[in-house]
């Protein structure tokens, strides 16, 4: 009697099993490095057959990359990037309406509404009717909100320092001048 071969033959590595079943097998730290940085150049290269940087590019994937950080550990998952501001101006300049607030976060007015509808959702501001105009809303940061200032304050350095790790000092730095060139220009 023959014997079958899944018996006694040699299994087939796990790759080959996940590749006849249209499975893809995650690549290795290294080999996940290598195919981002050659993706990365594939995909400059389809944005700018000349060659030029193409910096907001690099700018949205540096973001996206910024955002995958923050979910990797429970503590970061306290860091809002798109809510923190608006009570962080509050605790310095609290009494401002949303018209001002968005001025210094550098936002549309609508997009500030937003986060100001998320922020007192969540407890961290609260608005009043302006004592100098009833038609405007003075903002003011919450007892909440000042705690979670704290909280992330205490968080974000740790954070800062995992994420910009490939970086000296001098090239954190560097990159930070440039960043605030190009959102204040």
């Amino acid at each position: 009697m023959p014997l079958s071969p899944t018996r006694h033959a040699k299994s087939p590595p796990a790759h080959a099993h996940a590749a006849e079943h249209g499975e893809v097998r995650a690549p290795s730290g290294a080999e996940a490095r290598g195919r981002q940085e050659e993706g990365l150049a594939l995909l400059e290269r389809a944005f700018s057959p000349s060659g030029r940087p193409v910096i907001g590019f690099f700018v949205y994937v540096a973001e996206t990359t910024l955002m995958r950080s923050l979910k990797r550990r429970k503590p970061y998952h306290a860091i809002v990037p798109s809510l923190i501001g608006t009570p962080a101006i509050l605790s310095a300049r609290p009494g401002i309406s949303q018209t001002e607030l968005a001025a210094y976060l550098g936002i549309e007015r609508a997009s500030a509404g937003k986060q100001v509808a998320a922020c007192l959702k969540r407890g961290w501001i609260r608005r009043e009717v302006s004592a100098d105009d009833r038609r405007r809303f003075s903002l003011y940061i919450t007892t909440r909100g000042e705690q979670m200032l704290r909280r992330v304050a205490s968080i974000i350095p740790r954070h800062e320092d995992e994420f910009t790790s490939a970086l000296t000092p001098e090239e954190r730095q560097t990159l930070k001048s440039l960043l605030r060139k190009l959102i204040t220009s």
